[in-house]
């Protein structure tokens, strides 16, 4: 679509993504090492999307409501949309639709594309689901502290840990680190019974729980294990 400016006589004309991916594509190999890129990982013409990778169903699982009914993932939904706008694009394009129809469904399928990767861009509407609610972009699920980098993989719930505020202590040898009581009686760690330990050990257990130092369970040679919370 080509627009003059009366006042400065300017041709101004709008650049599709077809267009600007062309004019990347062109830009030779020793020119992008140029601009910093290393054309066997990274070239200009990669930065506009020509293929959509699809996330596995383990990035985005659907819940099960009551009886049998299925809740897709939001995901799930924005790839359908895609796949909808994806073909509508196609068919209109064969049948010799209107310039201005196609040109719709092209910003149709830039919005679904976009808003799949990030439904918070400043000055665009956002993807919604049926209830009125904005849909959770990939974006969204990455970043911050409840995100999956911060929130999952770099702190994870576990089994057999625990947390405290970090306190010095001036009773502590160099080589020493502290832990709470709290904690130190509910994270306990196996010892083996010997001959030499043998006294040290029967003293703990008759310990039990309650008392620090003391032991929590007893595991028997055939892999049984007695807590002695409920055997003092």
């Amino acid at each position: 679509v080509d627009h003059v400016n009366e006042d400065s006589q300017e041709k101004k004309s709008i650049l599709s993504a077809e267009r600007a991916w062309e004019i990347l594509k062109h830009i030779k190999d020793e020119e992008s090492f140029i601009l910093g890129m290393d054309p066997k990982f990274a070239r200009p013409d990669w930065m506009i999307i020509t293929v959509l990778p699809v996330p596995p169903l383990s990035v985005r699982p659907a819940v099960i409501m009551y009886g049998s009914a299925k809740n897709q993932d939001d995901l799930t939904h924005k790839l359908a949309d895609i796949i909808k706008s994806n073909n509508e694009l196609l068919r209109n394009e064969q049948s010799g639709a209107a310039a201005h129809v196609i040109s719709e469904n092209i910003k149709m399928l830039q919005f679904h594309v976009a808003t799949l990767v990030d439904n918070d861009m400043p000055g665009m509407p956002r993807a919604m689901q049926k209830s009125g609610k904005p849909l959770k972009a990939i974006k969204a699920r990455l970043k911050g502290k409840e995100g999956r980098i911060r929130g999952n993989l770099m702190g994870k719930r576990v089994d057999f840990s625990a947390r405290t505020v970090i306190t010095p202590d001036p009773n502590l040898r160099i080589d020493q680190v502290g832990v709470p009581r709290s904690i130190a009686q509910n994270l306990t760690f196996p010892e083996i019974v010997t001959p030499f330990n043998i006294d040290k050990m029967q003293v703990l257990v008759r310990r039990g729980n309650s008392q620090y130092p003391g032991a929590k369970y007893i595991v028997r040679d055939n892999g049984e294990r007695i807590d002695l919370r409920f055997h003092p």
